[in-house]
Formats: structure tokens, sequence, C-alpha cells
């Protein structure tokens, strides 16, 4: 039969026997170490591989004549770029209509005809008038 007996510790100033200190060992400190170089390399890696993601990339090529093809595709709505809005001071009914709506326009072009019947009507009704006042 075996008996265990635990090592001597000697009484401190209290009285008490104190409990031995753990060492730490090498290999756990040169761990740590390690586990830090390795995230420090990780980290550096990543910052320069970051850094050269934005580097603009040149491709070289001999210059060739050739034909120019443009295409413009849209959805939706086409609204003007410019609106005017034109005022008259005449008004009456339109007769003819000469451009369509957002539709480029000259100066001096004539953009709508107004029908001249109430016009012609009220320019009579006046000849009448002046003539039997003036009589």
């Amino acid at each position: 039969m075996k008996v265990l007996v635990p090592p001597y510790r000697a009484p401190t100033a209290n009285g008490t026997a104190s409990r031995p200190r753990p060492q730490r060992r090498h290999g756990q400190r040169l761990l740590w170490i390690a586990i830090g170089l390795a995230l420090l390399v990780a980290v550096a890696g990543f910052a320069l591989r970051l850094r050269g993601v934005h580097k603009p990339i040149y491709v070289t090529t001999r210059a060739v004549r050739g034909d120019l093809l443009q295409t413009v595709t849209a959805e939706g709505t086409v609204n003007p770029q410019n609106l005017i809005l034109v005022g008259t001071q005449v008004s009456g009914t339109i007769a003819e209509l000469d451009v369509d709506y957002n539709s480029p326009v000259r100066p001096g072009q004539i953009m709508a005809k107004i029908d001249p019947t109430t016009f012609r009507d009220a320019l009579e009704g006046a000849r009448a008038s002046e003539t039997q006042t003036g009589r």
C-alpha cells in the first residue's frame, strides 16, 4: 500500500501554510506571442490587400478607325427639358395647329391659326354701327 504525502509547506508569518504560486509555463507564453504575431500579419495583409483593390488597370491597344454607334434606351414618361408658357392677347377657336407639344419652334413661326369668323362678325358689326351713327 502506497501513501501519498503532500509536499511540505513552510508556515507563513500568520501561522498558515502558503500555497505555492503556479509557475507560468514557457510554452504558454510562446503560444500567446505566436497568436499575436499571426493576428498582426493577418491585419497587415488585409490592409495591403484593401489598398491594392482601388488601383486602376490600364489596357493599351492600337488605334483603329471605325464607325461609332450610340444607342439610347429609355423607359417611362418623356418630359420636356424646357417648358415655356406662351400667352396671347387674342382668344378664340383654333382653326389650325401647326406644331405639336414639345416641338422645336423658330422665331416668327406661325404656331396656330385662330378661326377669323368671330372677328369678321365683330368688324362688320362695328362698321354697321359707324355707318348708322355717321349719317
